[in-house]
């Protein structure tokens, strides 16, 4: 693998998951891997052409989930407190 690195900008917004991520699944068939993402810039090495499946998990998506348990939980507990 060399180590020079090419630079690319993301234009993919969060409902855009899967055309992001057959773009990283093409730029792998051309030889560029991904090596680090920003929240913008996405750094590839060049190397050897090759099938690679990414996937990406939306971060925002689980914040929001985790809090909505936590505010089911706390509202669970006050109703708790309030019946007795």
């Amino acid at each position: 693998m060399s180590d020079k690195i090419k630079q690319k900008i993301c234009y993919f917004g969060l409902s855009d998951i899967y055309q992001e991520q057959n773009w990283l699944e093409d730029l792998a068939r051309k030889g560029l891997l991904l090596t680090y993402t920003g929240y913008l810039i996405y750094d590839f090495a060049y190397g050897e052409p090759t099938e690679r499946r990414y996937r990406i998990l939306p971060e925002k998506r689980k914040k929001i989930e985790q809090e909505q348990k936590n505010t089911q939980r706390t509202r669970s507990q006050s109703k708790d407190r309030g019946a007795r």
